[in-house]
């Protein structure tokens, strides 16, 4: 992804291209101003007259590599996120990026062309209604359809937390939670318990802490304490199972990780020495391994495979 850092003081005209992070001296979102020209994103300071055009922002968002724009405070605000803060908005003013004009004829997203020269053919011929009118059309988009498309291109994944409780309680025995992802990258730490995970599409993470607290009135327990089913792993989208800090809990050396992970013919992981705690894989089968780089291959991180 490409970094590009500006100060709206000046900036002038930028060409947006794909996939491109595009972070702005602007403290947040209260302090700026977004409006639309066409295709064009102007950003300027809500306390003064500094603007910055960002050229074609719109038509590069609705491809497959959207730009994402970063604040000062942090912040990072999709190509979704934009349209919302842009003023009566406005899909149908975006022209498709079809080619440039030509010979300085036709102008705008479409194709262009040049006017014809009739002198160039010899004489006697009329150059007038040889052809019917030819008539170049394009369809614009509706801004919802816009913005679903936006969604689909800029899929932002979430972190769901099990073990929600009341502060300074133990409520150890309601501590099972289903918890269900989304179509992007989640992550998902259950925490102690019984969980049902559906990571859903896209690469999710099954996170297994070493510790889980219970507010600072209460106390601390092992985070992995629970029977799990995770009902949908696959480890050809990127899903993972991260054991690092289990073992990390346990203190074990990593050379010896692998050697205390157990899958049994029914898919369900065990770590030797921990009693409380095992994972049901539904999906893919886990198969035999010898070392932390084989069990990488099929999505469970011990914390010591060598991948480069």
């Amino acid at each position: 992804m490409l970094n590009t850092i500006l100060s709206v003081a000046g900036a002038g005209t930028i060409a947006v291209v794909d996939n491109q992070k595009i972070t702005l001296d602007i403290d947040t979102v209260d302090n700026a101003v977004f409006t639309q020209q066409g295709a064009d994103l102007i950003i300027s300071k809500a306390s003064g007259s500094e603007a910055v055009r960002l050229e074609n922002f719109f038509t590069i968002a609705a491809g497959e590599l959207p730009p994402l724009l970063s604040l000062a405070d942090g912040s990072v605000l999709s190509a979704v996120e934009v349209t919302d803060l842009v003023e009566n908005f406005n899909a149908a003013a975006i022209e498709p990026a079809a080619g440039g004009s030509a010979g300085g004829g036709a102008s705008g997203g479409g194709a262009g062309f040049a006017n014809f020269d009739g002198g160039s053919i010899g004489d006697g011929i009329e150059t007038n209604d040889l052809l019917g009118a030819t008539e170049l059309e394009f369809e614009a988009p509706s801004q919802d359809e816009f913005v679903a498309e936006l969604v689909e291109d800029s899929c932002v994944g979430e972190t769901f937390i099990g073990d929600q409780f009341t502060e300074g309680k133990d409520q150890r025995s309601s501590l099972d939670d289903t918890l269900v992802g989304t179509d992007c990258d989640d992550t998902f730490i259950g925490g102690m318990g019984n969980d049902n995970l559906t990571g859903g599409e896209g690469a999710d993470e099954f996170v297994y802490p070493d510790e889980y607290g219970f507010g600072e009135s209460c106390c601390f327990y092992f985070a992995s304490d629970g029977h799990d089913t995770i009902e949908d792993f696959n480890a050809a989208e990127g899903d993972k199972i991260n054991l690092d800090a289990v073992f990390d809990h346990l203190g074990i050396d990593t050379d010896n990780r692998a050697d205390m992970v157990n899958v049994d013919g029914g898919n369900r992981l065990t770590i030797d020495g921990v009693g409380d705690f095992s994972i049901q894989i539904e999906g893919d089968t886990i198969g035999s391994f010898s070392d932390a780089a084989d069990l990488l291959a099929m999505g469970i991180d011990v914390g010591t495979a060598d991948v480069s």
